[in-house]
C-alpha cells in the first residue's frame, strides 16, 4: 500500500538479491535512473515495527527519469533545507545522518 506522503525510492530485497542491489533495482523501477551506490549510511531497525531499513547513499549514471508509474505519482527534488513536511516516519533522520557523513551505523529506533 501506498501512502500519500514523500519518500526516497526502496521496497523489498529479492531471493538472492544483495540489500545494494535491491536499492539499485528499486531506484530504477520508482525512478527510472540507473544509479552506483557511493556507500551505506546505516541499517535502521524500527523495533516495534519490526522493520528493517538499509539506507545507501548513491548516484545517478543513466537512465531517465519516469515522471509518474505503477509505484512513483511523482517525481521531485528538494533541497536539503527544503524537505517535504509529509516524510515516512524517520526519513528526515536517516537523512540527516547522510548529511553528518554516518557511514555504516547501526540503529535502533522505537
Amino acid at each position: 500500500m501506498d501512502y500519500p506522503i514523500w519518500d526516497m525510492p526502496g521496497g523489498v530485497v529479492d531471493d538472492g538479491e544483495t540489500f545494494s542491489d535491491a536499492a539499485v533495482r528499486e531506484a530504477k523501477e520508482e525512478t527510472g535512473f540507473e544509479i552506483e551506490i557511493l556507500s551505506k549510511v546505516g541499517t535502521y531497525h524500527r523495533v516495534k515495527k519490526n522493520d528493517i531499513q538499509h539506507i545507501f547513499c548513491g548516484k545517478i549514471i543513466g537512465g531517465k527519469s519516469i515522471g509518474s508509474g505503477p509505484e512513483t505519482r511523482e517525481l521531485k527534488w528538494f533541497s536539503f533545507d527544503k524537505l517535504p513536511l509529509f516524510m515516512v516516519p524517520n526519513r528526515r533522520r536517516q537523512i540527516k545522518d547522510y548529511l553528518k557523513g554516518i557511514q555504516n551505523e547501526k540503529f535502533t529506533l522505537r
